[in-house]
């Protein structure tokens, strides 16, 4: 998810352009329709172990609440997917930020998962070796004007997570 933050600060600056019509236009093709969701489990599911379902599963629950905080502008719902502290959370709200500054809002934040593997586990914390990538997001401003952001590219991760409030949020998350 950090490359996929840095991804979105890079697609915030062209979004802006794109909808106010400098520079590089939207790419095309910004149909919804097939896209990885992460609501929808994925047509190889069954392929999966037990554990790789758990985990994607919740890994899915904390990005579909990072894909409403996104959705809604509301940078402080950010706090329910990451643990208050992690360098990720203010890396989140500072790009959320600054779209919201731009009037621009942004939906489709969303993950899609290849891959995940335990590394460690206990009932409170757990440490996944995930592959992951930002899926088609797309901008919008005030007049409704739309830019389909960048893809990002799938990316090799550790991502620490830790129970709290009876919610796993996401503590760190380091490139593998």
């Amino acid at each position: 998810m950090t490359a996929a933050v840095a991804a979105l600060g890079c697609a915030a600056v062209l979004a802006h352009s794109a909808i106010r019509g400098e520079g590089a236009q939207p790419p095309s093709g910004g149909s919804r329709s097939g896209r990885g969701s992460t609501a929808a489990p994925a047509a190889d599911d069954a392929a999966r172990s037990p554990t790789e379902r758990r985990w994607l599963a919740v890994l899915h629950t904390i990005d579909a609440r990072r894909a409403e905080a996104w959705r809604l502008g509301d940078p402080a719902l950010l706090g329910r997917v990451y643990l208050a502290g992690a360098s990720e959370l203010g890396e989140d709200r500072r790009m959320l930020g600054g779209y919201l500054r731009r009037g621009l809002t942004v939906k489709h934040v969303e993950m899609t998962f290849a891959s995940v593997t335990v590394r460690a586990s206990s009932p409170e914390c757990v440490s996944l070796v995930v592959v992951d990538r930002l899926g088609p997001a797309v901008a919008r401003d005030a007049a409704g004007h739309r830019a389909v952001l960048p893809h990002d590219q799938p990316t090799r991760q550790t991502i620490e997570l830790r129970r709290g409030d009876g919610q796993w949020r996401i503590a760190r998350i380091a490139l593998a």
